[in-house]
Formats: C-alpha cells, structure tokens, sequence
C-alpha cells in the first residue's frame, strides 16, 4: 500500500511539474513527510537493535580476551593461584595492562572506562576455572554502566551472593533464624608478616560478628588464618566457621588477604671478568685500588630477593644500571638462576667495550607491584669502578732531515702520547744504509695496556753512503788537429743523491788539490799549458754527489799538434827561361806555410825545363812564321815579355803578351797566341 502510495503521488507530481512548471503542493509535501515518516518507524528499531547486537559482541569478545590475559598472567606467577579447593583469587585488569599482558581495556566507544578482575578459582580436580567480570561505559543517572558481564559467577560476585546481600529481614517467625558472619574486607599481608599483625597495625578488627537477621547476637568468631602461607606471597582465604553458617555460595565465610613482597631486593653484587664472563677476573672498588685494561670488560650483576623470613619474594624484574654517579639509568633484564640449594639468584651480564674511566652504579629492581604492592621495590646502589682504555695512543714522529749524509746514521723518534692508562714508551728507528725516503716512520707506540698506533710515515731519510762514477772524454777544439787547448767533457752516474759537483785536474791526480764548480755535462775549455810542440797532457777528473761522496778519479791523455808537421807551399812565379832560342830550365822559389797554424815554416825552390824562340833570328824568306811573313817582330826590350815575339796588326803600341790585353792606349783585344806567332791580335 505504501509503495502504491508512492508511485501515485510521485508520478502525479512528475506529470504536474511538466504540464505546469511550478512548485509543490502543501499536500504533495505533507505526502512525503508521512512517507519518510513510515520509513522511519520501520528502519530506525532495526538499526538500534544491530548496533546493541554489535556493542554486545564487542563486550563479549573483550571478556575472552581479559581472560586469556588473566590465564597468561597467573601462567607466569603460579605462586599466586590458589592452594585449597575452593579458593578464588583475583588480578585486577589494570595490573595486566601495567604488566604488559594486554592492551588498554576500552569501551565500545575507545574510552578507558572498563574496570573489574579475572578470577581464578580451585577445583576439586586440582584444575583452575577462569572468569573474567568487567564493567564498561559510563554510570548513568540510575547507576548503570553501559555494560557489566552477566556471567552467573559474575553476578553473584565472587562469593557467589548477589551483591550487597545480607541476611537482614526480620524475622516472621521465631524459629526462622537467618545467620550471617560480618567479616573484614580483603587488605594487603606484608611479606613475612602475620595476618594478625597486619590487621592489628592498619586497625582492623579481625574477628567476624555473628548477625541473625541483620542483629549482632554477640557472637564473635575468630578468624581462621591457617591457610595463608605469609611467608609466601600470594593470594589467600581467612575462614569463619559458625555453627553451619554458610554464605551465600555455600562456602564458609571468607575474605581474601593478598600477601605481598615489601622488600626491596639484595645490594647488587659486581664481578667483572676481561673476555668473556669466565676470563680473567677483573677487581676494581675503587679507583685507587683499579688498574688499566685494554680488554672488553664483562660486568655481571647479581642479587637475591629473599623475603626477612628467608623465602623468595617476588623476583627481581631488571638492573638499572649507569656509567658515573649523576648519568641516566638504562634497564637490563634480569635472569633467574636456581641453585643447588633451592634459591634463586637474579643475574644480567653487560660488555664495556669502549674507553672509560669512573665508576659504574647499580640496582636492582624487583616485581613487587605485581604481588600486590603499590609499587615495584629498588635495592640500595652498589658501586665499582672501571678503567678500561680501548683508545689507541697517539705518536708524532721527528728526527727526519731533506739533508744527505753519507757517514753515521739517521734516527727517528716516534713520541708517544696516551691520556689514559699513559704509553709503555717511545718508538725509535735507526737508519744507516743507502735510502732516499719522504715516507718514513720511526714504528709503533703502545700504551700500558697493548693499544698500539702506527707513528705517521712523514720523515724525510736520505743517506747515501756510495761513491758515484766519473767518465771522461777529451776532444780538440778544432776537428783537423789538437789544438793546445782541450774540450773536456765529464759523464757522471750516482743512484740516490745525484752529483752536484765535478773537477778537473791537469797533470795532477791528488784530489786534494780540486777547486770544486757546479757539475755541468757541457764541454769545458782546459788549456794544456803547452805549444805546438807535440807533447801530451793528462786530464784528471772526480765528481762529487749531494751527499758529499767523491768518485774515484776518471783520466784521459792528450797530444798537442806540433807545428810544421803539416805544410803547404806558397809559390812564387817562375823565371825566365835559361835560353831564348831553344830548350833550357827554368825555377821559382817558395816559403812553407803551417797547413793549420799558418806560420812561416822554411822555404823552398822548384825547376823545370822550358823552351824560347824569341831570341832566334827571322826565318829565312822574311815576314815571320807561317802565316806568310805577316808577323811583325816586338821589341825585345818590351818590359812586357813579349820580346821577340811576332805580332799580327801591330798597334801603335806595344801589346802585353803576359796579361793578353793590349798595351795602354790601345783599344781592342787580344785574341790569344798560337806556336810562336799570334793567331791575330787586334789594335787600334
């Protein structure tokens, strides 16, 4: 019918709109809002009772996850389950999320509201029962939280009455006798300390008060405590018997008393081993009874947690320990170890494996909160003392020279510092062969405890201790014969400090007589001290290296060229001949000059034959040679030598039959002679 409704309307509104493009009706929203309204009535009851649904899930899912929490918890401290059948113990959900065993308890909205208790309980079949009863939400206006656990157990409490109940009508008839015990509170035992004294010293009245029907009939009922062990910590019952009087669980009436461990653990004690936990032992109270290690030392914390009364209290939970007497704490935990005798000791090993130099502080700190106390017990701080150096010593090295030496040694010093157990002493090296080094070091420092450093390789040793070699070569300075001055070149070789030096000696093999020059591979200009007269020198020659080594002496001989030993003759002309008219001799003379010196050396003559016609007479038939008795005799007394000779076209003056040009005034040439008579010879 709804629907119906709704398509009707919706498709009337659809066909109004187009025909008539305006808005809604009055009655067309009134429609609606009954629609919605219907929606409404039906939708929001199923939505209320999912989310009760889901928030009901939610709690009960919480409850198992308490109660495992609770079984891990009691898993761990066995000494606080129940002893008897029928015991019931507790722990509040609040120490299982300080302790660790679960997370925030939250409510279904996130909130940190839940509170309450798993109980643990002793069955006849020596197993354990587990309930968890918890209360979440906030308390309303009647009193209510959003959830409380509706387990049977839980709402009977955890003496299985309703709470708050008491047997407090009055009677409708006289036999009707309604007893209940009035008894204490559970409260808090001190290790060690009976009930009764405990009671006594918080003010609390021990004895249960008899009640019939809600009426203190006088009757006093003293407490049973033979049940709480309050050597041990752990949760106990304190009994009422009356008569047959039960409570509401069908138990006899009881409270739980919670002995509790309210002694703070034993003084730390310290042993410390180098290597390992078993290595040599390593005693160190005090500073001045301490020696330096080198070694990682192996600190071992040890203590009890025995109660006054000789039984073990809650355990100790860590060590908290620190390096100095103002630093921060840092934890360790503890580990149980059980001894022969039944005991427990508490131990934890740390390393110190870096430098340092001060005592170390410690304590232990027990598991008292979770016995019940208000908090977690401290030991007094023990104290030892640590000087441990893992630093290397540091060394500065000296002693090096760029200088050479060529005798005695070079030591480097390696100077050793350390600022904490101090240094065993300094490095030192000895050198004394050949070497040329920038990179050297003097060794290894140490400290008083093994550390060692390396000096830094930064000292400069140069020794050279070995001479060099000479060479030595002597030229001339001219290429065609020796001149009496040499070029004296001086090859050297050394294989560390190199020569610097050289010199050269003339006739003389003392080097003790050396004027030392800069070394130089260049030819050097040494006069012999000598002529040409063909004589030989000695060059003698040492070169000295950097370090001061001198070589043995190198050595070379020289000849000096003599003169006039080569020459050449500068010729003068040759004479006349001996005859004018036929064959006869003729000479000429000479000086000998030195081929290279250019110096008069001698003189010397030279003769050969010749022939002359110029002094015969005319041939017979007149007019000259053969050219027909065209020649025309010169003067034989022509300065000239053209004396006798016969002359083609004589010019009007004479010619010059030595030069082959015409005489002064003539112009022309001559062309040259043929036999004894010219071939032509043309003057003007």
């Amino acid at each position: 019918m709804i629907s119906t409704i709704r398509r009707v309307k919706v498709s009337a509104l659809i066909t109004k709109r187009e025909k008539q493009k305006r808005g809604f009706t009055m009655i067309e929203l009134l429609a609606v809002l009954v629609i919605l309204g219907i929606i409404m009535v039906i939708a929001v009851p199923s939505v209320v009772g999912y989310l009760q649904d889901s928030k009901q899930k939610y709690y009960e899912q919480l409850e198992d996850s308490v109660m495992t929490a609770g079984k891990e918890y009691f898993s761990d401290h066995r000494s606080l389950l129940p002893r008897e059948n029928g015991q019931i113990y507790s722990v509040d959900i609040a120490d299982l999320v300080t302790d660790g065993y679960t997370s925030d308890v939250l409510d279904s909205d996130g909130n940190g509201t839940c509170t309450g208790e798993v109980y643990v309980k002793r069955l006849a079949t020596a197993d354990f029962e587990y309930n968890a009863c918890i209360s979440c939400g906030q308390v309303d206006a009647a009193g209510k939280r959003e959830y409380e656990s509706t387990s049977a157990f839980c709402t009977n409490g955890s003496t299985g009455g309703i709470p708050g109940w008491v047997c407090d009508k009055p009677k409708e008839d006289p036999t009707d006798d309604c007893f209940m015990i009035q008894i204490p509170s559970s409260f808090k035992v001190p290790q060690c300390t009976t009930v009764e004294e405990s009671a006594a010293s918080q003010g609390i009245f021990l004895d249960g008060v008899v009640l019939n029907n809600g009426e203190d009939i006088g009757d006093r009922v003293t407490a049973d405590t033979t049940s709480v062990d309050y050597k041990n910590i752990g949760n106990y019952k304190v009994y009422y018997t009356y008569k047959q009087v039960l409570n509401p669980s069908g138990e006899k009436y009881n409270f739980s008393v919670n002995v509790y461990d309210d002694k703070a653990p034993s003084d730390v004690t310290i042993t410390m081993h180098t290597d390992s936990t078993t290595g040599e032992e390593y005693s160190c109270t005090t500073r001045e009874n301490c020696s330096w290690t080198g070694k990682d030392v192996y600190i071992t914390f040890t203590a009890n947690d025995l109660s006054d009364c000789g039984t073990e209290g809650s355990g100790v939970a860590r060590f908290m320990y620190r390096y100095g007497t103002n630093g921060d704490w840092t934890s360790v935990d503890a580990t149980r170890i059980t001894q022969a005798d039944g005991f427990d000791i508490y131990q934890a090993t740390i390393v110190r494996d870096t430098t340092y130099d001060g005592p170390i502080q410690v304590k232990a700190v027990d598991k008292a909160s979770s016995s019940g106390a208000s908090s977690n017990l401290e030991s007094a701080v023990s104290q030892a003392y640590l000087l441990v150096d893992q630093t290397a010593p540091s060394c500065v090295s000296s002693g090096g020279n760029p200088a050479w030496i060529n005798q005695g040694t070079r030591i480097l010093t390696g100077t050793c510092s350390d600022a904490n157990s101090g240094c065993a002493g300094n490095a030192s090296k000895e050198y004394s062969a050949d070497i040329d080094s920038t990179t050297e070091s003097p060794g290894t420092v140490y400290d008083n405890v093994g550390n060692s450093t390396v000096c830094p390789g930064d000292q400069t040793v140069r020794i050279d201790k070995t001479k060099p070699t000479v060479s030595l070569s002597v030229t001339s300075q001219d290429s065609r014969y020796h001149t009496t001055t040499a070029n004296v070149t001086v090859g050297q070789s050394d294989n560390l400090s190199g020569v610097t030096q050289m010199c050269i000696l003339l006739n003389d093999n003392n080097v003790s007589n050396c004027s030392w020059q800069n070394y130089t591979n260049a030819a050097q200009a040494r006069s012999t001290n000598r002529g040409y007269d063909g004589g030989s020198v000695t060059y003698y020659a040492w070169t000295k290296d950097a370090a001061g080594n001198v070589s043995n002496a190198g050595s070379a001989s020289y000849t000096v060229y003599r003169q006039c030993s080569t020459t050449y003759t500068d010729w003068g002309g040759w004479g006349s001949c001996s005859t004018n008219c036929g064959n006869g001799s003729q000479s000429r003379s000479g000086t000998k000059i030195d081929s290279y010196l250019k110096i008069n050396c001698g003189s010397d003559s030279q003769s050969q034959g010749c022939s002359d016609n110029s002094g015969c007479p005319p041939p017979s038939g007149g007019g000259g040679g053969s050219d027909g008795g065209n020649c025309c005799w010169v003067d034989w007394n022509n300065p000239h030598g053209s004396h006798g000779s016969c002359v083609k076209d004589i010019c009007t003056t004479w010619a010059n039959g030595v030069t082959n040009q015409c005489g002064s005034g003539c112009s022309g040439s001559h062309h040259g002679w043929g036999d004894e008579q010219c071939v032509w010879f043309n003057c003007s």
